[in-house]
């Protein structure tokens, strides 16, 4: 190399560790200890960098991935940098670069490729405190050679083969060297130009394989890491340029675990097996926690038997699945074992968590109670609990508030009371909120139409706080209550609830307009945060509606309720109401057949048209059923047959409404009449 490009390289070094490592820069050089005879053996680098998948391999990333600041932590820009050297140069003995025979030192590329990459790689480092814009002090010729090799053209196949014949051009023994200094020209100005430089040069054996790595990874990390508005076209180009230089030269590129995370992340299915081919017909070795994350991306698509053939795999060699990212695997497995798979997989899958030697955390559990309450029931539910204390696995508020809700769901109230007396033993009671909501709900559903309102709010506040309520006007002002620090503050679901259970059983239809209007009022105002987000749904809309629609009194006020649905919020409040649903125009449907008013129910189906909604079959049968109900047999077989037309079919819903209607010979003329 000239002598002012070493000269230049020095300055270089100078100027970016000079922070803390002039001191030893300008020290002498110590005497080279004596390597003894397995160490000065000389490894050909294709060998050293050749992965097999039948073993363990030594990489490049593994190094790099070590030295990485913890998570969490935020180190100085120095700090970082410094760890970040330490890593690239113990990566410059781990990919055993050849050694000059003479003096037994390094060739000089990890000089001026490793140090001014390391500091590039700065912006990308989740523990900086500060990312500082770095300078490259790179070889004055540098622009000279992009021009030459024509590197900011146009983009296309043919011009890369031209531009792959003057790279060829250039001089062998310069080759290295120049390739360093472009290749951090494209890292500085484009990433396109980096994709197109590493197809450009994928026949050259110059540079290393960890540096094509290095730039492969940096491109990644600026396409995929933390990028909102991520084209496709650039996702594209890193993938197809992934698998082209897996093909052209996989015995030398040790591609980075960071790298295959990223992508990932953001490729499709189609893509993710297809990368996961490549990587296998190239025996390319995979850290443990991708393996877990092909498994994860492989299940979630529906492709279990790739995923448990992957998972034994990664089981054979070695692979420890207890660490977070393996528990996280086995909750992704378990959680898609619910809808996918019956009950023998799903014993199948916890065998296997025992062969592994994996014990279930709390997580796991929560997961198999929800699977287990959706397909077998109560009785298999208490099994899984008492099996989880016995494994000596300390149950959490989640999976009291599992195990709450399936004993509600299955009418245990038996076991509801032994539920909670367990959840207050081990101090969960006060502390789970949904826990208490589903005891709430349960106390609403087991009083309906037996015990007045009151018993809901005297269950409510020996955990709540009452001012929320007091807010909404669900109870009086000067209602009593213990000390409101000792208790909890209610969720969005938990006054959602109580506002339920207020309108079904105060049943005082006469005061329901004035409480839409004081509940309207705290949501303009957006000053009360638990109420606003009560209009991120539309379940209290639906309840207001269903309890003002049950009146001819209260019923000409429906109309409010759905013109404040479609009304943006004022000023201040922050909040977009949810729109009406199918659900929410087949409730006013509902409430206007039910007083007779047809005429009224057929202007809610043109409005739903017209703003491109279709009815469903819950909004037919009611229909048809209101019809049926004024005896109006032309209405209600016209509403029927319009139910054909949409698209939906008529079930035991359907006949129990046209088995209102008293003239069954009427009835019968009308079907023939419109039967196709």
């Amino acid at each position: 190399m000239p002598a002012r490009v070493v000269l230049r390289r020095f300055q270089q070094i100078e100027r970016l560790v000079c922070p803390f490592l002039a001191p030893r820069v300008f020290a002498p050089w110590p005497k080279r200890r004596k390597l003894s005879t397995a160490q000065s053996n000389e490894v050909p680098e294709e060998e050293a960098w050749r992965l097999s998948l039948a073993g363990p391999a030594l990489r490049a990333s593994d190094y790099w991935e070590s030295t990485c600041p913890a998570k969490g932590s935020k180190v100085g820009v120095d700090e970082s940098y410094r760890n970040r050297l330490a890593s690239h140069r113990r990566r410059a003995k781990t990919v055993r670069l050849k050694r000059n025979p003479e003096t037994g030192k390094l060739d000089g590329f990890s000089l001026f490729w490793t140090i001014p990459f390391a500091a590039l790689e700065l912006r990308f480092d989740q523990g900086v405190l500060a990312r500082p814009e770095v300078e490259l002090d790179l070889d004055p010729e540098v622009d000279d050679w992009v021009r030459e090799l024509k590197l900011r053209t146009s983009f296309s196949a043919r011009h890369e083969e031209e531009m792959a014949e003057i790279w060829a051009g250039f001089p062998a023994e310069s080759r290295e060297y120049r390739w360093s200094q472009i290749m951090l020209w494209a890292l500085c100005h484009s990433t396109r130009h980096v994709l197109r430089f590493l197809r450009v040069t994928h026949a050259d054996a110059h540079p290393p394989g960890y540096a094509v790595a290095d730039s492969l990874d940096y491109v990644a990390c600026y396409y995929l890491k933390d990028v909102e508005g991520l084209r496709a076209r650039r996702l594209s180009e890193l993938y197809e340029t992934t698998l082209f230089l897996l093909e052209k030269r996989s015995n030398t590129l040790p591609i980075r675990q960071r790298t295959l995370y990223l992508l990932l992340k953001h490729l499709d299915t189609g893509r993710a097996i297809t990368l996961h081919d490549a990587l296998v017909n190239h025996s390319i070795s995979m850290h443990h926690h991708t393996l877990f994350h092909f498994i994860k991306v492989f299940a979630t698509s529906g492709y279990f038997g790739r995923a448990y053939t992957l998972l034994d795999y990664a089981g054979k060699s070695g692979a420890d699945f207890g660490t977070a990212q393996g528990m996280s695997m086995w909750s992704t497995l378990l959680r898609l074992n619910k809808t996918a798979g019956d009950s023998r997989t799903r014993s199948k899958l916890l065998q296997r968590m025992i062969e592994y030697g994996v014990r279930p955390n709390v997580i796991n559990y929560c997961i198999i109670l929800e699977n287990v309450f959706e397909t077998e029931g109560w009785e298999a539910a208490w099994r899984v609990f008492k099996l989880m204390k016995e494994d000596g696995v300390v149950p959490d508020k989640r999976i009291y508030a599992v195990l709450f809700k399936v004993a509600k769901n299955h009418g245990e109230k038996e076991a509801m009371g032994h539920i909670l007396d367990l959840a207050r033993a081990d101090g969960h009671l006060l502390q789970n909120a949904h826990l208490v909501t589903d005891l709430i709900h349960s106390v609403y559903m087991s009083i309906r139409g037996v015990a007045p309102y009151s018993r809901i709010v005297d269950t409510y506040k020996r955990y709540f706080d009452l001012q929320p309520l007091k807010d909404l006007r669900l109870v009086y002002q000067h209602l009593p209550q213990a000390d409101p620090d000792t208790l909890m503050q209610p969720t969005p679901v938990t006054l959602g609830v109580m506002i339920l259970a207020f309108l079904d059983l105060r049943n005082k239809p006469n005061t329901v307009p004035a409480h839409y209007s004081h509940y309207r009022s705290l949501i303009e105002q957006g000053t009360h945060p638990l109420v606003t987000q009560l209009t991120s749904t539309t379940h209290i809309a639906d309840a207001y509606l269903l309890a003002l629609g049950s009146h001819p009194q209260t019923l000409p006020h429906c109309t409010t309720i759905i013109s404040d649905m479609l009304t943006p919020l004022p000023y201040p409040s922050a909040t977009t109401p949810a729109a009406p649903t199918v659900q929410t125009w087949s409730i006013l449907v509902r409430s206007f057949m039910r007083h007779k008013q047809s005429a009224a129910a057929e202007r809610v189906l043109s409005m739903m048209n017209r703003m491109g909604m279709c009815p469903n079959e819950v909004t037919w049968n009611t229909l048809i059923s209101g019809y049926a109900a004024m005896q109006d047999v032309d209405g209600a077989v016209g509403a029927m047959a319009r139910m054909e037309h949409g698209g939906w079919w008529g079930d035991e819903r359907t006949l129990e409404g046209l088995g209102r209607i008293i003239d069954r010979d009427k009835l019968l003329l009308a079907l023939k009449r419109t039967a196709p």
